[in-house]
C-alpha cells in the first residue's frame, strides 16, 4: 500500500513539474523582446532602476524583476528578462494551481 502511495506522489510531482515546465516554455517562446504597449514599459523601467511606478506599485514584483534584470547581458535585454520573470512567475502559479486542484480532487 505504502509503495503505491509513494509512486502516486512521485507521479503527481513529475506531472506538476511537467505542466509548469511546459507552461514556462510556451510563455518564454512568446515573451516580448521589446517594450509593448500600456504599463509594461513603466514596470520594466521601474524594475530596472528600482523606482516607484504608479500606485499600487507592486514592490515585490519590482524587486524580483530587478534580480532578473541583473542577468541581462546589456540594457537591450532588460525587457526580455522582465518578460522571462513574468513567464517564470506564471509557471510557478500554474504549478501551485495544479497541486491545489490535485489535493482537492484526492
Amino acid at each position: 500500500m505504502k509503495e503505491s502511495v509513494d509512486k502516486l506522489n512521485l507521479l503527481d510531482r513529475a506531472v506538476g513539474w511537467l505542466v509548469a515546465t511546459t507552461a514556462f516554455l510556451v510563455y518564454a517562446v512568446c515573451a516580448e523582446t521589446e517594450v509593448s504597449f500600456w504599463d509594461c514599459g513603466e514596470f520594466i523601467s521601474a524594475s530596472y532602476l528600482l523606482q516607484v511606478p504608479h500606485p499600487p506599485g507592486a514592490p515585490l514584483y519590482l524587486m524580483v524583476a530587478r534580480v532578473f534584470t541583473m542577468f541581462a547581458p546589456s540594457e537591450a535585454w532588460v525587457p526580455f528578462m522582465v518578460s522571462l520573470f513574468s513567464a517564470a512567475s506564471s509557471a510557478l502559479a500554474i504549478w501551485f494551481v495544479f497541486h491545489i486542484i490535485r489535493r482537492i480532487l484526492a
